[in-house]
């Protein structure tokens, strides 16, 4: 098997080495056609077929195996292999799947004691999901002072002290505490006052779930192998991540505005106010999550491009702390959203020569697109 290996190397390195002294500076058409050409290229499949052949089912799907055709070993799942690229990909779409339901979740139904949320038992698996991906992680070689490590003590160890305690904190099965919670509830009939008092208590602790946004650096990942898939545009891809940054902070806030709203108020109140915005043939109803959420957005927005049409406005302390502490933050925004224009547009204008000259990009204006975020 080893003396295979080695002729399989040998070929590959002959008709590598043939390949780039016949690709010169004349037609590449020419030398596609080439019978030495062709030749290259016949080899390079077989090398693969070779090495696709001898490489098993562990290998394709886990990364597990010993070094083979100058492929690194691994003794545990490799990071890189089909399997924990999944398990990444999924990671990274409930992820967002958690940072959008979330907000909404606590902040327009607070009020509503013994009610089961619409996504409940989809939250629920999400729970059982991060808990399994804590455990996938100690079967996960990792990078462990700059080199890949495939032991699994070393690699335990250097989870254990690194990011375990806040996975294991972001990972609280919530649903599953709220779900038996409502169980008991519905079962009493409406449910006693320490039903309900656990229920009120439960609710604030899907705030934890949003600390998992924090480890949103595997979607940035993610984004970037789309972009370099796609072949799209630097300007556009980096202003379409200011824009959906944008778009989740204006989300977060219109969320915390309607909890500030509704720990303020009484269910009673909110309502009352919020029928009050529309005329009485609109056919809203009081509790409709659809027009709230709009009413909430719309209001943010107002702050944040300082329009303030005044239809909506805070009408207690409270709300008013809220508004101020919006204001700087929409200044924020959208001084980064103006800076970030700004800045890819002298990027562009100073590449533009190095461009019509026929020489590349700095390497800074790649790695600017890192920044953000």
């Amino acid at each position: 098997m080893k003396g295979r290996n080695k002729m399989l190397l040998s070929a590959q390195k002959q008709a590598r080495q043939r390949l780039e002294s016949s690709a010169t500076v004349g037609s590449m058409t020419s030398l596609e056609a080439s019978p030495q050409f062709r030749s290259n290229k016949l080899l390079e499949v077989r090398y693969k077929g070779e090495v696709r052949r001898a490489m098993g089912w562990k290998r394709r799907i886990f990364g597990i195996g010993p070094k083979l055709l100058g492929i690194p070993g691994s003794r545990m799942v490799h990071p890189e292999s089909l399997f924990a690229q999944g398990v990444a990909l999924l990671s990274a779409l409930l992820l967002i799947y958690s940072a959008i339901v979330t907000p909404v979740i606590v902040g327009f139904y607070w009020h509503t004691d013994c009610f089961r949320s619409p996504t409940l038992e989809f939250d629920m698996l999400v729970d059982v999901f991060f808990l399994l991906e804590i455990a996938f992680t100690f079967f996960c070689g990792a990078m462990v002072k700059g080199r890949y490590c495939d032991d699994a003590s070393t690699v335990a160890s250097s989870y254990l002290r690194g990011s375990f305690c806040f996975d294991v904190i972001t990972s609280i099965p919530v649903s599953w505490v709220e779900f038996f919670t409502l169980r008991k509830c519905e079962e009493g009939g409406g449910g006693s006052k320490s039903s309900l008092r656990v229920v009120r208590v439960v609710k604030p602790l899907r705030l934890f779930k949003l600390l998992r946004v924090i480890k949103a650096m595997k979607i940035l990942a993610i984004l970037d192998r789309i972009e370099s898939y796609l072949n799209l545009p630097p300007f556009m891809f980096r202003m379409l991540r200011v824009f959906c940054i944008v778009v989740y902070v204006v989300h977060m806030t219109a969320c915390t505005y309607w909890l500030v709203k509704e720990l303020t108020h009484s269910r009673e109140e909110t309502d009352a106010w919020f029928l009050s915005l529309f005329s009485e043939g609109s056919g809203v109803e009081a509790g409709d999550l659809f027009h709230q959420y709009v009413l909430a957005t719309y209001f943010i927005n107002t702050i944040f491009s300082t329009v303030g049409f005044g239809d909506v406005a805070p009408d207690n302390s409270e709300e008013r702390i809220f508004c101020v502490f919006a204001m700087y933050l929409g200044t924020i925004v959208f001084g980064t959203l103006l800076s970030e224009v700004h800045e890819e547009q002298g990027e562009d204008t100073s590449a533009s020569p190095r461009l019509l000259a026929g020489k590349p990009r700095p390497p800074s204006h790649r790695a600017s697109l890192h920044q953000l975020g």
